[in-house]
């Protein structure tokens, strides 16, 4: 139900859930293989979850609650709460990076 995405360790787009797609009025165009700090026009190009991503690359400690209060081209201003998971592969493959992402506007 909730928006989810998946990054690959250079914080590509690998996957995003339909409930994605619904809530931020892309497509799988605009989004697969894309820079998430580059999508709908760098809504999430915020210098904290940078941050926050970089360091989960390293410790693997995940991000709980993370409020992000932006203007989205489709939405308008909207607060958002994101929880972000590293998914360890084998050995030998790099990790992805879950989030998932709540509207809590109406909280």
């Amino acid at each position: 139900r909730e928006p989810l995405i998946m990054l690959d360790a250079d914080f590509r787009v690998v996957f995003a859930s339909r409930s994605f797609y619904q809530a931020f009025a892309v497509t799988p165009e605009q989004t697969d293989k894309k820079l998430l700090f580059e999508l709908g026009s760098s809504q999430w190009d915020i210098p904290e979850l940078k941050k926050m991503l970089a360091d989960l690359g390293r410790s693997n400690k995940p991000v709980n609650d993370f409020v992000v209060e932006r203007d989205f081209p489709s939405l308008g201003r909207r607060k958002m709460l994101l929880n972000i998971r590293a998914i360890a592969h084998s050995e030998k493959q790099e990790g992805s990076i879950l989030i998932s992402i709540v509207d809590i506007t109406g909280r």
